[in-house]
């Protein structure tokens, strides 16, 4: 959070240049081609007008745009300087945990997963990955130019469970807002114009990928706990955030925080049970404790960000209890069970 609010002690703040930089050079290239391109339209236009949509004339002008509105290369930048200082690592094989990026290779339009051993740095891997297609141009690593990974589908869960995990949770921040349980009759999506019927597809299309994605690996790895973390349905003030605002940047992360707690309170028995499978304790007071405090200060960044920053509570009487109180839950578990 502090790295998002340009107030971290240590990690240089991030700048609105850092992931929307433009390459002058490349739109200029790509605008000299536009005459020829509005000839071609002329020329058609003369020999079969009746039949020219605007559609085919659109699409000769496509041809005289670059290939994305940003360039990659400043997020590269700020990801290398960040990790290249003491004691980080841009490097795979030097991280204690495994860590997987997923991009798409263009040209084949195949999956591709950056990891130990591959050479590539995990800045390249970053900045590969990220390259929304349209607003990002193909980032080119070794011989070959890369996409933003979710391509290649939204999610790439089955990297982790092939990796041995038997745990794994999945954060999809673009669901789709559900209008017809609350605006039923009211055309809610439509009447807000272009941007919200595309947002809206967007966020359908990435929600039943997943979906389909996470119902398939429970069928193959029924050994295996997949956890979703999404929106609410009626969540309409995500719904209405546009994730490439860099000026929302603060405010989505402090209400993600806060929806995605209210949903651990809400489903806590569910959550509890598959966490404790993999001994992993859950505390409900804890939880609620911190949502309070937050709402409590009207949402203060200062204290949101405290509370995401706060380490790992020592034991105390409560935390005891609760631990003692979570020990028996798993042990009538494991009696029932036998």
């Amino acid at each position: 959070m502090q790295a998002i609010d340009n107030r971290h002690p240590q990690l240089r703040g991030f700048r609105a240049g850092d992931v929307f930089r433009t390459s002058l050079g490349d739109v200029t290239r790509q605008f000299s081609k536009l005459p020829r391109a509005m000839f071609n339209v002329g020329r058609s236009m003369a020999k079969r007008w009746t039949e020219l949509a605007l559609s085919d004339v659109l699409w000769e002008v496509a041809e005289t745009l670059p290939a994305g509105l940003y360039n990659s290369s400043s997020l590269e930048c700020y990801v290398r300087d960040m990790l290249e200082q003491e004691p980080r690592t841009n490097q795979f094989n030097e991280l204690a945990q495994e860590l997987y990026i997923v991009a798409t290779e263009l040209d084949s339009g195949k999956r591709a997963v950056f990891g130990p051993g591959d050479g590539v740095t995990i800045s390249q891997a970053v900045a590969a990955s990220s390259a929304v297609p349209i607003l990002y141009r193909p980032v080119r690593v070794g011989d070959s130019d890369y996409v933003d990974g979710g391509l290649h589908g939204a999610a790439s869960l089955d990297l982790a469970i092939e990796a041995g995990a038997k745990l794994v949770v999945c954060v999809n921040p673009m669901a789709p807002l559900d209008a017809s349980r609350t605006h039923a009759g009211e055309q809610f999506i439509r009447k807000h114009g272009l941007q919200a019927v595309i947002n809206q597809s967007v966020r359908t299309l990435m929600h039943s990928t997943i979906r389909y994605h996470i119902k398939n690996l429970r069928a193959k790895y029924p050994d295996v706990d997949i956890i979703l973390i999404q929106p609410h349905w009626g969540d309409y003030r995500m719904f209405s955030f546009n994730p490439m605002h860099y000026c929302n940047r603060l405010t989505v992360a402090e209400h993600g925080f806060e929806s995605v707690t209210v949903g651990l309170t809400e489903n806590f028995d569910y959550f509890d049970n598959v966490l404790s499978r993999h001994n992993i304790r859950f505390t409900k007071n804890l939880v609620v404790e911190e949502l309070d405090e937050i709402r409590s200060s009207g949402e203060d960044p200062d204290v949101v960000e405290r509370i995401l920053a706060r380490p790992e509570p020592g034991p105390t009487l409560a935390s005891s209890l609760d631990h003692l109180e979570w020990s028996l839950r798993r042990l009538d578990a494991t009696v029932s069970a036998d």
